[in-house]
């Protein structure tokens, strides 16, 4: 700089600096000229891709030996000067926050941020023989740029010499082999790796660059000879220095995608009738090469954009976004509602326990007599007769001793809580039987399992009542049989403590198994949005002991009728020989609800529920 040349205007000072965001399906847009290729093409400018230089090919010792490199560029450059890099790419590459380095380094950088191609640089004189792209041998060390090692795996990609490691391909540079003061001799590496091997790599060293970044995103293969060719010219202006060897080995080279995109659809998915030369057009300003057909068009994808354009749908899309969505207007969305008529009722339960946190498992029909003896259950009634293993000889008359051995599993590996249900059959004489069992152990609460089981069965639609049983493996004092329409559908409780101990589970568990026979089947009904408020009050109620719950829910069922909308216990806790139930009730009729009628009813209640053994703590609400 001269002297007296303003500082500010040198390093930029108050220059706009754009930031992008940019979706991972677009990595040509991770270079400015990428940027500047598609800003041409939304603001319809000429886009000027400038001059590179070109090289003669001379003499250079490389071979790829891995399919995952489609192409490998070398430039082997001798009497080169280290030094710093001249301020126009010192202030690029700080402006997008990237350290700078030496002049070598630096230009790959610059170049790399400039067309999107990375790039590295090797210091020559370290490298013993030919250049090798090959696989990692496993167990092979490398000590990276920043002086960390690595043992790699052997599914790596790397760059090696005849005795060592020089790099890992698409990822991370060598620190024996990187450019330092006093390097002399400079090979300069070019290539398009496989993104998805460059991935794999970066994954199994848990490492991400700049390059990677940029490799797993997809590279321009075309434009890699121009951007490698660039980057000779820069380190030969500003590192000094002569070409003695220049290499472009295209392994595999590019076809361009043909995809033909009917108009017919393309006005069908946009809504609107787009002019044929306006889809050209806008084809073209993207570099697709256009070609007019029957009925619609052929697009040749660019290299560039063959990481993200496979189909018709892709071109579509293309179009929209230069067309402008807001000139493809809106309709509204029209849906027919129609009332579900059936509905799957196993996957309604499924859904519904995932939604609350339980896991499915699926176990095996056969079960060991030794556990059914164990749970004092009646042994079941078929017998396999050539079981897979002696112990496992009888198909199951039930689920949860299954699900049993799945929380003994579990808690031997340290799973000290958790909830989880089957949907499978038990088997009788008498033929199949679906069935739903779900379990929670640890952490759990009865009062917490019971509310999720009625509300998995008001989610059905179905209504049941529990009713104290006598089902030794259960705990005495929470157990209870799961009844519809006085009829017997499972059960519901704790296991009993002995059998805790017995089956050396430390911790408690709770569990719920009913059939499924005939559930779900009732007449889905639905009725219109209320326009009137409803009326809640919470009463809190005090019975004996032994007085259960589902008796006292349904005394109120019976004494509201049709006015009661929901109710639910809210609270639940022992006052000596008596229990406080407190319950949450909702109440709605047609029309508006008076002050004098919502206090007559409540005294009616005192009443009623006096007469049931049902007191009412603390007055009327």
């Amino acid at each position: 700089a001269e002297v007296g040349e303003e500082a500010g205007k040198l390093l930029g000072d108050g220059e706009k600096i754009l930031e992008l965001d940019i979706t991972p399906n677009r990595g040509d847009l991770l270079s400015v000229k990428g940027v500047a290729r598609e800003v041409s093409a939304l603001l319809s400018l000429e886009f000027n891709e400038g001059q590179y230089p070109s090289f003669e090919e001379e003499e250079l010792k490389i071979e790829v030996e891995d399919e995952d490199c489609n192409r490998y560029l070398g430039a082997l450059i001798e009497g080169v000067k280290v030094k710093s890099s001249p301020l126009f790419i010192r202030k690029r590459l700080w402006q997008s926050s990237l350290k700078t380095i030496n002049n070598i380094v630096d230009i790959t950088n610059y170049v790399m941020l400039r067309e999107g191609n990375p790039l590295h640089a090797f210091d020559a004189k370290k490298i013993r023989g030919k250049v090798k792209v090959r696989r990692a041998k496993e167990g092979e060390s490398f000590k990276s740029l920043e002086g960390s090692e690595f043992s790699l795996k052997g599914e790596e990609l790397v760059i090696a010499d005849e005795e060592k490691v020089l790099a890992v391909a698409g990822l991370i540079g060598g620190l024996e082999s990187g450019i330092k003061e006093e390097t002399e001799e400079v090979f300069l590496e070019g290539a398009h790796f496989n993104p998805r091997r460059v991935r794999r790599s970066s994954k199994l060293l848990k490492v991400t660059t700049q390059s990677s970044y940029r490799f797993e995103r997809g590279v321009d293969l075309e434009n890699l000879k121009r951007a490698h060719s660039l980057a000779v010219k820069l380190i030969l202006d500003y590192g000094g220095g002569k070409l003695i060897g220049y290499k472009d080995l295209y392994l595999k080279r590019f076809k361009p995608k043909r995809i033909y995109l009917s108009y017919e659809k393309l006005n069908s998915y946009l809504g609107v009738e787009v002019e044929r030369q306006r889809v050209r057009e806008i084809l073209s300003s993207l570099h697709f090469k256009v070609e007019e057909g029957k009925g619609g068009i052929y697009a040749s994808v660019p290299p560039f954009r063959s990481f993200d354009v496979f189909e018709d749908i892709d071109l579509i899309e293309e179009v929209a976004r230069l067309l402008g969505y807001q000139e493809l207007g809106e309709e509204p969305l029209k849906v027919e509602l129609l009332p579900f008529t059936q509905r799957d009722l196993t996957q309604n339960l499924k859904c519904f326990l995932s939604s609350r946190g339980f896991y499915e498992v699926i176990t095996y029909s056969f079960e060991e007599g030794e556990l059914y003896q164990k749970l004092k259950l009646k042994l079941p009634d078929l017998e396999v007769v050539n079981p897979l293993t002696p112990s496992t000889k009888y198909m199951r008359s039930y689920l949860f001793p299954s699900l049993l051995k799945v929380v003994k599993k579990n808690l031997s590996l340290g799973m000290e809580e958790g909830k989880i249900f089957e949907v499978g059959k038990s088997f009788s004489k008498k033929g199949e039987e679906v069935k739903l069992c779900l379990l929670a152990w640890g952490n759990v609460s009865a009062e917490g399992f019971t509310k999720t089981f009625r509300e998995l069965l008001k989610a059905i639609k179905e209504e049941v009542t529990l009713e104290t049983c006598d089902y030794p493996f259960l705990h005495p004092g929470v157990r209870a049989k799961v009844l519809r329409e006085g009829k017997e559908l499972g059960f519901l409780g704790k296991l009993h403590p002995l059998l805790l101990k017995e089956l050396e589970i430390p911790r408690e568990v709770i569990l719920a198994e009913i059939y499924l026979k005939d559930l779900g089947e009732r007449k889905v009904t639905y009725r219109k949005i209320h326009n009137y408020p409803p009326v809640v009050r919470d009463l809190s109620l005090l019975v004996d002991r032994d007085f259960s719950t589902d008796r006292l829910l349904n005394a109120l069922k019976e004494f509201f009728g049709e006015i009661l909308e929901e109710m639910k216990v809210f609270d639940l806790y022992p006052l000596g020989e008596k229990k406080s139930v407190g319950v949450r009730v909702t109440l709605r009729k047609e029309g508006q609800f008076k002050r004098e009628e919502v206090n007559e009813v409540f005294q009616k209640l005192s009443k009623f529920l006096l007469e049931k053994g049902i007191k009412i703590r603390g007055g009327l609400p």
